[in-house]
C-alpha cells in the first residue's frame, strides 16, 4: 500500500509547541491509476510512431503538443521544437 503523510504542530502563545497533528492518506488507488495512465500513455505513443506517417495533435491555440517520430524525423526538428510554435504563427521559430 502507498500512503502520504502529512504533519504540522500547534503552538502556544509562548511560542512552545504543544500538539501535533498528522494525516495519513491512503493513495494505493490513486497510484495504480496513475502507473495504468502512464502504461497506457507509453502503449499509445508506441503505436503513433509506428505508422508510416506524419501524426501530431494540437491545443485549441495551435500550439502543438505530440509529435510523432515521423514528423520529427521528415521535418529535421527536435520534439521541443516542434511543440514550441502554433499553427497561427507559421511553423517552428
Amino acid at each position: 500500500m502507498v500512503f502520504r503523510f502529512a504533519g504540522a504542530h500547534f503552538r502556544d502563545r509562548q511560542g512552545r509547541i504543544v500538539r501535533w497533528y498528522f494525516l495519513q492518506t491512503d493513495v494505493d488507488e490513486r497510484k495504480r491509476a496513475e502507473d495504468t495512465l502512464k502504461s497506457s500513455e507509453h502503449s499509445l505513443k508506441t503505436i503513433i510512431n509506428t505508422i508510416p506517417g506524419v501524426a501530431w495533435s494540437a491545443r485549441p491555440d495551435g500550439s502543438a503538443d505530440f509529435l510523432n517520430q515521423t514528423y520529427l524525423d521528415y521535418t529535421g526538428l527536435t520534439a521541443g521544437e516542434g511543440t514550441d510554435w502554433g499553427v497561427d504563427e507559421g511553423g517552428p521559430r
